[in-house]
């Protein structure tokens, strides 16, 4: 079983943990953009190495992960503002 970059103890946890990688890279003017590793994630039975990643948005059975999909939203909603005020509490050179 693999743990994905981050564990997360539960899916709510997981929404967590997104926000926080978005809005860190939000917050860092010398980031551009950040990703999600995948749509789905690894089968439950393992790759042929055995690896199965639990890191998609969607579950093996096509099914968004709630908790996830309102984090999504939530931040990505609110991305450029959350931008624009991380901005203008940075240091300046």
């Amino acid at each position: 079983l693999g743990t994905g970059l981050q564990v997360a103890s539960d899916d709510e946890d997981r929404a967590d943990k997104y926000a926080a990688y978005v809005q860190g890279a939000l917050r860092n003017p010398n980031i551009v953009g950040s990703h999600w590793f995948a749509y789905c994630p690894e089968p439950i039975s393992g790759r042929g190495d055995g690896e199965n990643y639990d890191t998609g948005l969607f579950s093996v059975t096509n099914d968004p992960y709630p908790e996830l999909r309102k984090a999504i939203r939530r931040v990505g909603y609110s991305q450029y503002q959350y931008r624009l005020a991380a901005s203008s509490d940075a240091p300046r050179r």
